[in-house]
This record gives structure tokens, sequence and C-alpha cells, in this order.
């Protein structure tokens, strides 16, 4: 499966724009049909594909893949022939075609493979994993361990946890033979400290003082396979442990924060409402005394004096003219 993956990331080199627009989607439905697990759906969209691009690489070494997941190698080794012959410095297809030789059986050739993919990229982590792998069967132990090595360096430094934790295994099975101890703990410590540095990329994300509990939790469970790799006495694993703790505490006391002020601003919206429903019920108060017996008045003014029984009070209302006074008075009393 992890070829799968190998071949998938491969594919992302060759730019697609340049390819029909027809063949790009029927190429894109293959993939994800391959993706989902349907090889045989995935082949057929392939081959639809090439029928409109015999040129088009990307997908043979998509096809390729599907063959080898179907079992089909011979099939698989054609296709990446066909793309090598398309991108002669294509280090996937290099990668994949000496994969499928080793599984055949033609493990010079496989290895031979391996280091042109090496010589078109140095920093190949999947093509030192498997080269690794391969030395590690032909009992090579001095060349497998160089490679792993050097494979569970680079994934260290990407942060791929699936290469990283496949050298791994691949390295237990090298050192498993082993008896004299003083070989197999320099490699165990070197390990540990391969960890320590990845747990140190999750402790510098622990320290950001905004994050809410579930973002410290999700940060704890990719950090958990790890600590089962490193004893849990090593002070890194002490430091990521009180970096969590402080986080978590952080957290709650930002969650907490947030929904204070969620409340406070629910209660300042609905302050700010009843004010706006005061005003707008005055205003409306105001507009009711704005009438007399012979109808509603025209023009609001800015100052309203009425009166009624010798008494006379004063309203101010918002102005659209530039009188500042009218009297406004009930018949025979003004």
């Amino acid at each position: 499966m992890r070829l799968w993956v190998i071949l998938i990331v491969g594919l992302l080199q060759g730019p697609l724009l340049a390819q029909p627009q027809t063949a790009v989607a029927l190429y894109d439905i293959g993939l994800q049909q391959a993706t989902d697990g349907s090889y045989r759906s995935a082949l057929k969209s392939f081959d639809q594909a090439l029928g409109l691009d015999r040129q088009y690489a990307a997908v043979y070494l998509a096809r390729s893949a599907v063959y080898v997941a179907l079992g089909q190698k011979a099939q698989g080794l054609a296709d990446l022939n066909h793309v090598i012959r398309l991108e002669p410095t294509n280090p996937a297809a290099f990668l994949g075609r000496g994969a499928i030789k080793v599984a055949l059986g033609d493990t010079k050739g496989g290895i031979t493979d391996l280091n042109r993919a090496l010589e078109i990229q140095p920093d190949y982590a999947e093509a030192y994993l498997s080269r690794g792998a391969v030395r590690l069967q032909r009992d090579d132990t001095k060349g497998a361990q160089r490679d792993l090595d050097r494979a569970l360096d680079l994934f260290t430094q990407s942060g791929d946890l699936g290469g990283y934790q496949e050298a791994q295994n691949l390295l237990r099975q090298l050192q498993a033979p082993k008896v004299i101890k003083a070989k197999v703990q320099p490699r165990l410590d070197e390990s540990a400290e391969r960890v320590a540095h990845l747990l140190d990329t999750y402790i510098l994300q622990l320290k950001s003082p905004n994050l809410v509990p579930k973002e410290v939790q999700a940060l704890a469970e990719k950090a958990s396979p790890y600590l089962l790799q490193i004893p849990a006495q090593h002070p890194k694993v002490q430091a990521y442990k009180q970096a969590l703790s402080l986080a978590l505490n952080q957290a709650q006391s930002n969650e907490r924060t947030q929904l204070e002020f969620t409340a406070l601003q629910k209660q300042e919206d609905n302050r700010i409402a009843l004010e706006l429903e005061r005003e707008r019920a005055k205003r409306e108060a105001e507009n009711r005394l704005i009438t007399i017996v012979n109808g509603p008045i025209l023009y609001p003014q800015q100052t309203i004096r009425v009166c009624s029984g010798g008494l006379c009070a004063y309203y101010p209302l918002r102005s659209r003219v530039k009188a500042t006074n009218v009297n406004l008075c009930t018949p025979g009393k003004c």
C-alpha cells in the first residue's frame, strides 16, 4: 500500500494544465475511484484518458499504481517503463519500477532503479526506505542501516509520521537478531533523540496563548504515537507533559474568558436594544403631541409649545426647518 502512496505523490510533478481538459477530468475521476478502492473503475477511467492523450505520463503512473494494488505487477511495470520514456528524470517512476522489479525477483535491477531515483532526487526519503528494505532482505546490514537512518532523518524533518514509523519498524527488524547491547543501545538513544526533536514542535505549538481545549486535545492526539517510542523518563517527555498541562489550563481559562466576554457582549447588545426601543417609544409619544383640533401638524419644528387651560409645556423635536418656536394652542386658549 505504501507503493500506492509513493506513486500518487509522483503524479503531482507534471503540469496538468497542459493536458486536454477531458483527459484531465477522466484522470481526476480515476484518482478519486482509486482512492476509494474502486480499482476496476479507476482502470477504465485511466484507459479512457489515455485514449484521448497517449502522452499523458501522470495517467500511466497512476494506472501502474492501480495495477500493483490489483497484483498485476507486470502491467504496472510496463506502464512505468512508458513513464520513464516520456519523463526520463521522474524519480517516482524509477522508485516504483525498482520496487516492482524487486517484487518480481530482479533485485539487482531494482537496486539500480532505486539508485537512479536518488541520483535524481538526493533527499527522496521513500527511495532510501525502499532501498534499505531491499538491503535488509539481502542481509546487507550496514547498507540497510545507512539507508534507514537517512530515511528516518528525512521523515523526521518533514513530519511524515507514517514514513517515520515504517522506517522504525524496519530498524527494529534489523536490530532484532543482534545480541550485543553495545550496538543496540546507541540506536535506541538515537531514535529517542529524533522523537524528542519531533516533540519540540508540539511543545512549541502548545505554548500558543490563544488555544482552546479542543485544539489542545487535537495536538495531544497527534503527539501520542511519539510518546510510545521514547522512554517515559526522558527529559523531553517531562517537558511535553508540563507544556500540555499548562496549555490545558490556559485553554480552559481562555474558554471561560470567551464565555464571559460573550455574556457581557450579549448584555451590552440587550442594553443598546432597550435604549433604542425607549427612544423609538419616546419619538412616538412626541409625535402624538403634535396634533391639534383641525388635524396633524404638517411641519414638525425644533421646539413646540403646547398650551391647554392656560398651562403650556415645551416639547423638543428633531427639526427639518429653520423655525425655532411655534405656539400650539387649543381653540381660544393662547
